[in-house]
């Protein structure tokens, strides 16, 4: 049974989320960098900054649904699924337009980066690469991640700026949302 005053406290809860799992990062960054440099000590730093990344943009997902859903207790769970289903639905049900947010390009970059790290093994995707390609060029640019033809490279500053933009865009939604 869902806790009735867990509405009230997720977004400091997703924050608290957001900044151990920056912390993660950072003391396993420190570790790493204890082992030297190397071919091996670099996939693994690669690995560690791109798990971080697709576990930010989980948070900031799981904000952006739960708070709807909070506010729409029987909304349909299609309306939930993807980032363009979810703003959809802000839009409809409560006018609030996400892309409104000044930071909604570069989350939308990063998005894209964890679509590409998830199911293109750190390349985008054959979708990605399709129609949507612009767009999807344009976001990545917004988010800084570098992207050598459809390789991504992932850096520890690509994971520093993907947490302050997750916890930026809760903040905004949680301020800009209606109360509950």
């Amino acid at each position: 049974m869902p806790n009735r005053h867990e509405p009230l406290f997720r977004a400091h809860a997703l924050l608290a989320q957001l900044a151990s799992r920056f912390a993660d990062h950072r003391r396993l960054s420190d570790i790493s960098d204890e082992w030297g440099h190397g071919r091996y000590v670099r996939a693994v730093s690669v690995s560690r900054q791109a798990n971080a990344i697709v576990d930010m943009v989980a948070v900031a997902e799981a904000f952006s649904a739960g708070r709807l859903s909070d506010l729409m207790p029987t909304i349909a769970e299609n309306d939930l699924r993807t980032w363009k289903k979810r703003q959809a639905a802000w839009r409809k049900h409560f006018s609030l337009e996400l892309s409104a947010w000044s930071g909604w390009s570069a989350l939308q970059g990063f998005v894209d980066v964890r679509n590409a790290l998830q199911h293109g093994l750190g390349r985008l995707t054959e979708m990605q690469v399709g129609s949507i390609y612009g767009q999807i060029l344009t976001e990545i640019q917004a988010c800084g991640v570098d992207l050598n033809g459809d390789l991504l490279t992932i850096v520890t500053s690509d994971v520093e700026r993907c947490y302050q933009s997750c916890v930026e865009f809760i903040l905004w939604l949680d301020a800009t949302a209606p109360a509950q």
